[in-house]
């Protein structure tokens, strides 16, 4: 296994087949070369459409990550797709262009906009927590030819969004980065 998601986070994962494999694939990750996407349906609207939140994260006096003065670089690129006004709910395409544990529940938080069902960095509500690995994108070990993996949004997230706000657009077709 090359890189981890979070117990509730659904989507791509990557898992290497050979020494050659896992050690061009473990380098491509520790250079930020990867793409990686996510869909995060939250809780409030982020107040710009697009942005790139840029900021350190490190530790909080109680050992939890946070937004810090101190730290390492976390970078984030958003796209608000959709939008629930009536329940203040939106859904958030992320890139990352660096890669921190909890990235993109640390950055939607701080955008006073935080994952549904997030019980860290936002408010445990019924359900698990609304944020899914949409698309993998890296060199194939051997070739070196572009390869991108991508899963669409579960129906239990799809759900979470109401009938009446714009969903009509399918949410995989967007271009990464």
């Amino acid at each position: 296994m090359l890189h981890r998601l979070d117990k509730e986070t659904s989507g791509v994962m990557i898992f290497a087949k050979s020494t050659l494999g896992r050690d061009s694939l473990r380098r491509q990750f520790e250079e930020h070369s990867v793409m990686r996407g996510y869909l995060a349906v939250t809780e409030g609207i982020p107040n710009d459409k697009n942005g790139m939140i840029k900021t350190f994260l490190g530790r909080n006096q109680r050992g939890r990550r946070s937004v810090a003065y101190h730290g390492k670089a976390a970078i984030t690129r958003y796209q608000v797709l959709s939008v629930d006004p009536g329940r203040k709910r939106a859904l958030v395409r992320c890139y990352l262009h660096t890669g921190r544990t909890h990235q993109v529940r640390i950055h939607m938080a701080h955008l006073n906009a935080p994952v549904i069902g997030d019980a860290v960095y936002g408010n445990r509500s019924s359900g698990r927590m609304a944020l899914h690995a949409e698309v993998l994108g890296f060199l194939h070990p051997r070739t070196g030819t572009p390869v991108v993996l991508r899963s669409s949004l579960p129906v239990e997230l799809r759900q979470l969004l109401s009938a009446s706000s714009r969903t009509t657009r399918d949410f995989t077709s967007s271009s990464g980065r």
